[in-house]
Parts: structure tokens; C-alpha cells; sequence
């Protein structure tokens, strides 16, 4: 008779206490612009725009935790795709699975003289890792900077690179939607432009040293972020 009096209490209190609420997890994966690097010719602490959003993302309740890991430096087809390979197996491992996954890579690539063609590539595997995760992609584009630029002012040549790997990125969106094998686009190339800043004052105020963020741009970054997430966790949760 015990038993089945415990039994009733037990799942009385269950019913009280009502459905536990999903908890949606995010990773933001990258290079150093996902690190957080504000001036590569300072040692300064670096300031991840994920921390951001994790503040942003409480607006939504307790229910949204972010992490983050970006690699200074790290290129799509060099590192990149192994170590997210590597990250999403470990956190499954410890039980955990990413709703969604930030992905901002493809700068570092350009840079060293890859082609568009050969860089997207790389991010459309590691687009296919996450869904196999039983993720979703953030698909972020390449931001124009201070290399954008030669020492006349003129765009350089590898710049044409950067802004078609942004064209197949956005195309990929568009084409796939954001479902089981496509990405929510978050165009930080036209969110947060360097080239057609008219000043070197505006660009003082979000890019530190030409390539990467200042506090104000980290932090435009995490809001950028969190309006395109909004609508689909709120959906979510």
C-alpha cells in the first residue's frame, strides 16, 4: 500500500511542478574574430562576442546557454574543419548537442590566397558536419577590413575572392532555407562594412587595428547575432 501512496505523491508533485523547459545551446565557432582578438600588435585580453550574447540571450529567460571557441588565426581548409569535427563529438560524448552553431570562418583562407570556390568548399563540409550533430548553421559572411585595401586605397585583387565567397554563402541560404541541410544567414559583410566607412574615424570606432573588432564592434556583433536567433529560438522554446 506504501509504494502505490508514494507513487500518487511523487507524481502529484510532477504535475505541479509541470514540463521541463528545453534548453536550447548555442555554439559560436571560428577563427580570432570568434576568440575575441582586439589588436593583434597589443597583448590585450581578448573579448569574445559570445559572452555578449550570452547576456543578450537572457532576455529570452534561463533557458539559452552559448559557448564558444575560436582559434586565432585558424583557416577553414587548414584547421578549421577538423577541430569542429573534433568539438562536436566531444560535447556529444558528454551528452550535449547543439541547436545551433555560429560558424565565422573563410577570411583567414582569402588571405592566404585561396580561392573562393576552394574556401567554400570547406564551409559547406563543415556545414554538413553540424547537421550531422543535429545542428543548425549560422552562416556568416566575410567582412571587408583594412586588407580589403592596398597602400593606394585601391581594392586588391583577393578582395574579388571575399566578395564571391560571400555570393555562394548567401546563395546556399537562400536555395536550402534553414533547415535540415541549410543555414540562417547573418551578412556581417554588409552589417559591419570597412570600405565604404567614410572616415578613419568610423573605422577606428569598430575595427581596432583594421582586422579585427573593437568592444563596439564585438558587441554589434553579439546583436547581430541575437536578432537573427530571436525568432528562431523564441519559436523553439
Amino acid at each position: 500500500m506504501l509504494p502505490i501512496i508514494f507513487l500518487i505523491i511523487f507524481s502529484g508533485i510532477s504535475a505541479l511542478q509541470g514540463p521541463k523547459e528545453k534548453l536550447v545551446r548555442i555554439l559560436a565557432f571560428g577563427d580570432s574574430l570568434t576568440e575575441g582578438m582586439l589588436d593583434f600588435r597589443k597583448l590585450e585580453p581578448f573579448y569574445p562576442y559570445a559572452t555578449v550574447l550570452q547576456s543578450l540571450m537572457k532576455q529570452l529567460g534561463d533557458h539559452v546557454k552559448v559557448n564558444h571557441s575560436g582559434v586565432s588565426g585558424e583557416r577553414v581548409n587548414h584547421s578549421m574543419r577538423l577541430r569542429l569535427q573534433t568539438e562536436l563529438q566531444r560535447a556529444s560524448t558528454q551528452g550535449i548537442w547543439y541547436d545551433w552553431v555560429i560558424l565565422l570562418g573563410g577570411i583567414n583562407d582569402i588571405g592566404y590566397g585561396a580561392d573562393n570556390i576552394t574556401v567554400f568548399e570547406g564551409l559547406l563540409h563543415m556545414y554538413k558536419t553540424i547537421h550531422r550533430y543535429e545542428g543548425k548553421v549560422v552562416a556568416v559572411t566575410c567582412m571587408e577590413n583594412a586588407a580589403s585595401l592596398d597602400s593606394e586605397g585601391q581594392l586588391r585583387r583577393s578582395e574579388e575572392h571575399r566578395r564571391q565567397l560571400n555570393v555562394l554563402i548567401r546563395q546556399y541560404c537562400m536555395k536550402h532555407g534553414v533547415g535540415d541541410e541549410g543555414a540562417l544567414l547573418l551578412d556581417l559583410d554588409k552589417l559591419i562594412p570597412y570600405v565604404s566607412l567614410e572616415t578613419e574615424e568610423k573605422r577606428l570606432e569598430m575595427f581596432s587595428d583594421g582586422l579585427h573588432l573593437t568592444k563596439k564592434g564585438y558587441n554589434k556583433l553579439a546583436q547581430l547575432a541575437y536578432d537573427v536567433l530571436k525568432p528562431m529560438i523564441t519559436a523553439e522554446l
